[in-house]
């Protein structure tokens, strides 16, 4: 899963199986929250976070979760360079017990939203489940060992599929207004085909034109060939600055960028970028 928002409140991401986590936003929305509950037997990798948000939609100066129990087997899960928004803290120990014993509960590199190393010193490393028989766990990854969890790490076999490839979001369709007529283009090449929303109104299209108003609401959004969307562009609504470099107060690697939308992005681009409550206008 690559740049999703996943929310939920205890055990919502639960199961078995390799799974990648990719810079995606994990939204905690009760007041008991644990992150995720995982049943592997005898995993490779597990579930691997890596460049996760963990952000809250509760209203509290202290939002407290635990990033997850074992729920049954050997578990293996793996948190990657997390990122927690103002007022999201995980507690000290950070994992639960439940009912498996776990291959692996472990982090690296767990920081608060300035950027601030998070204490993993307190972190729990041993575990008892209801049969009363226990299990040691690492906690804390060293940074080969985090090195080794990509994409292709996990995700990849012996058939030569491109796991990072095939996953790729595209970038948004560079779009131009002439008179009442909306073109644009794709950077990338890689588009098969576009998402166009005006209104409200969502239309797949091949064309690379389409009618406009002015007073439309405009989202453009390129197609992979493997049907993952793209980022967006909504055409014609800002103005401002030749380049992300020329804003006063620069983006950092630790502060999440999104759209007006909701939709996460990697890097400052057109449009209006929000982080923290700031926001970057970038010039056509």
């Amino acid at each position: 899963m690559r740049e999703c928002l996943i929310s939920g409140t205890t055990d919502f991401i639960y199961n078995a199986g390799d799974v990648f986590f990719d810079r995606d936003t994990l939204e905690l929305i009760g007041g008991k929250n644990v992150i995720v509950a995982p049943s592997h037997i005898a995993p490779q990798w597990g579930y691997v976070f890596r460049d996760a948000f963990i952000t809250t939609s509760v209203k509290s100066p202290d939002v407290r979760t635990n990033l997850g129990r074992p729920w049954g087997d050997t578990p293996m899960v793996s948190f990657i360079d997390t990122r927690l928004a103002g007022n999201v803290n995980i507690n000290d120990e950070g994992w639960e017990d439940m009912d498996g014993l776990p291959t692996q509960m472990a982090e690296y590199n767990t920081v608060n939203y300035e950027g601030k190393p998070v204490d993993l010193s307190k972190r729990k490393t041993s575990f008892k489940n209801k049969e009363g028989k226990t299990a040691n766990s690492k906690a804390v990854l060293t940074a080969t060992e985090a090195a080794a969890y990509t994409v292709q790490n996990v995700l990849g076999g012996t058939d030569l599929w491109d796991a990072d490839t095939q996953g790729r979001i595209l970038d948004a369709p560079v779009a131009t207004i002439d008179g009442d007529r909306l073109t644009w283009s794709d950077p990338t090449g890689q588009a098969v085909c576009y998402l166009l929303t005006i209104d409200g109104q969502s239309t797949i299209t091949t064309d690379e034109q389409a009618a406009y108003s002015a007073s439309s609401a405009i989202t453009l959004q390129a197609v992979s060939a493997t049907g993952i969307l793209g980022r967006a562009t909504t055409p014609g609504r800002t103005v401002g600055i030749d380049s992300p470099a020329s804003v006063s107060h620069a983006a950092t690697p630790q502060q999440p960028l999104y759209t007006p939308s909701g939709a996460r992005v990697a890097t400052p681009r057109r449009g209006i970028v929000i982080s923290e409550g700031k926001k970057w206008l970038k010039k056509p």
